[in-house]
């Protein structure tokens, strides 16, 4: 039925991932946990993931990280349902409705973020909800990769860009991006999840963003189109402009990548005084 794919580092989290799926996943489930050991492989994640998802015996495929723990018992019978859904895409647990043409992460506006995890922080466990009033999944263009289901069908038709990405960020960016061209994305809101660790959006980060970036910016702007969650053009610039700002700031930090295409791109929002202001705090 389901076949759960770990890249895994850490075999005590690992075994105790394994106990957890145990105890959760319901009555009667048949699954298998595929988990490369990534401390011996040392493949990329969009690597390991593909490798793992082509020997997966069940149509069903989860890929998730090791520190991740289901806080209730019979997930699988409330998630099965939906993902089987022919226009289903990938399922996950945080995710946005709308990215823009800008070298960013999935996260650009918290308006558009659409949430349903438990994370620690400052030590304490935090639920973060966002995005659902009456709806039990919420349509997405892009999601987080801490947990994604799809079908093994799906995944056949757009595997992870192993060629592109070879590191640990973006591969769920680009992934639930690719899939949504041809699926439904959606955030689960009826299934309760943990993730200890919050991510690290540092230079090796962000220079898979530029990577991905890249590759998406001329199919970019995208959003969900929802006439209960209308998307604005106001906000769609907005978005687009600050997000721009930032990355010249960032790219500021980067020897090796040329300054002036991000210049550039923020000209693309007009001149005024205080585009021009904004230009000099980036590169001053």
């Amino acid at each position: 039925m389901l076949s759960i794919i770990v890249c895994s580092v850490n075999r005590k989290y690992l075994l105790n991932f394994e106990k957890n799926v145990a105890e959760t996943i319901g009555d009667n489930v048949e699954y298998e946990i595929l988990a490369i050991d990534n401390k011996v492989m040392r493949l990329s994640i969009c690597a390991a993931y593909n490798r793992a998802a082509s020997e997966a015996r069940y149509p069903y495929l989860l890929f998730i990280h090791e520190d991740v723990e289901f806080l209730e018992k019979g997930w699988w019978a409330k998630v099965m349902p939906q993902l089987s859904k022919p226009d289903c895409g990938v399922i996950g647990f945080a995710g946005t409705v709308a990215m823009v043409d800008s070298p960013a992460g999935w996260g650009q506006s918290r308006k558009w973020s659409v949430l349903n995890f438990t994370q620690l922080s400052k030590g304490r466990r935090r639920l973060y909800r966002q995005g659902f009033e009456n709806s039990t999944y919420r349509q997405v263009v892009a999601l987080d990769g801490f947990a994604m289901f799809v079908r093994r069908s799906v995944w056949q038709e757009t595997p992870f860009d192993e060629q592109l990405l070879k590191g640990f960020h973006c591969y769920d960016v680009d992934f639930s991006l690719s899939v949504n061209q041809r699926y439904k994305n959606y955030v689960c809101g009826v299934v309760d999840i943990f993730h200890y660790s919050p991510g690290n959006f540092n230079e090796v980060w962000f220079r898979e963003v530029l990577k991905t970036y890249r590759k998406w910016h001329d199919r970019l702007p995208v959003w969900v189109d929802d006439p209960e969650h209308p998307i604005s053009r106001q906000d769609m610039k907005r978005i687009h402009e600050k997000l721009d700002f930032k990355a010249m700031k960032k790219v500021k930090k980067l020897r090796d990548v040329r300054r002036w295409p991000y210049v550039k791109r923020f000209f693309r929002h007009g001149m005024s005084l205080k585009h021009l202001e904004h230009i000099i705090r980036a590169f001053v």
